[in-house]
């Protein structure tokens, strides 16, 4: 019977390539070759079509704080949303052109976000703890 997406773990994965091919001794496959194999397959059909297996991320502001890191693996961004509010990406130079001085001093409840490498900003600066959801 197929199971619901999201409910194998590469363990699932390994115990059951290694029964399947008789190989419980782990001969001719190693546990470590099974869960690259593993993993290079999940990467390839979410490089394929990202939509095809989506994550949620959440962390909390500090406040005074406006600079935060992606979680590590991350293939893409479909929004960012802090508290109950979706926030608005805009580049970071059209965020410092708007705010001049104000972008690290300005305070308030973040409307915007901007995405740097592995990193991403929030403005206005958060000025209490909220639940940060990638």
């Amino acid at each position: 019977m197929p199971q619901p997406l999201g409910t194998r773990t590469v363990g699932n994965v390994v115990d059951w390539v290694t029964e399947q091919f008789g190989d419980i001794a782990n001969v001719q496959l190693s546990n470590a070759k099974l869960i690259r194999w593993t993993n290079m397959a999940i990467l390839e059909i979410c490089t394929r079509d990202p939509k095809a297996y989506q994550g949620k991320w959440t962390q909390s502001t500090v406040v005074g704080t406006n600079e935060y890191s992606y979680p590590t693996g991350l293939l893409s961004v479909d929004a960012v949303k802090v508290g109950d509010r979706i926030m608005r990406p805009m580049s970071f130079e059209r965020i410092q052109l708007q705010t001049e001085e104000a972008f690290t001093g300005e305070r308030g409840m973040p409307e915007f976000y901007s995405s740097r490498a592995d990193f991403f900003y929030l403005w206005p600066v958060p000025d209490s703890v909220l639940t940060i959801t990638v």
